[in-house]
Parts: structure tokens; C-alpha cells; sequence
């Protein structure tokens, strides 16, 4: 098993790994993520995603989670780079 402990490479590499080594299981952090996040989030919640550039513009949190409760999708903010999410909103939930 190789478990991928990095959003970046979970959400630019992740299937071509899959797809390159299908007798390994591999795991990537996204889906467990976005799983916890549903359980605990509900329509009134504000879901903020701090993660590198190549994460957050490849939308696969968004994607992820709109798979799993369409509701929470517009509730999210993905901000990426150290510094600016404490410049917005306290997004607790």
C-alpha cells in the first residue's frame, strides 16, 4: 500500500499513480478529508480550504465535496499561499 500524505500529489498525481501501479492500493488524502468535512458540516457552515496553488486550482475539494452533499459546494473558500486566509474571514464553523 503507498498512502500519498500530501494534497498537492493527491490532486494532480493521484489516478495516474492508480493508473500506473494497479495491483498497489493507494491512498490520497482528498476523500477522507472531504468525507469528514460532510459529516460535520452542514448548509450554514463556512468550509475554508488552505492549500498550495496547484491544490486549490485544480478544484478537487470542490469536486469532492459537491459529490458528496451538493449543498455544502458554495460554501467553501479555497485560499491558497502562507498569509492569506488570516487576511479573510474567521471561517469556524
Amino acid at each position: 500500500m503507498i498512502v500519498i500524505a500530501c494534497n498537492t500529489v493527491s490532486s494532480t498525481a493521484l489516478e495516474l499513480l492508480r493508473e500506473t501501479y494497479p495491483d498497489i492500493p493507494i491512498v490520497g488524502c482528498i476523500t477522507p478529508t472531504a468525507k469528514e468535512v460532510v459529516k460535520i458540516c452542514d448548509k450554514d457552515s463556512r468550509i475554508g480550504i488552505m492549500a498550495t496553488k496547484a491544490t486549490v486550482k485544480s478544484g478537487v475539494y470542490e469536486e469532492k465535496i459537491k459529490s458528496l452533499n451538493e449543498e455544502l459546494f458554495h460554501r467553501i473558500h479555497s485560499v491558497s499561499g502562507a498569509g492569506t486566509f488570516d487576511r479573510r474571514r474567521n471561517y469556524r464553523q
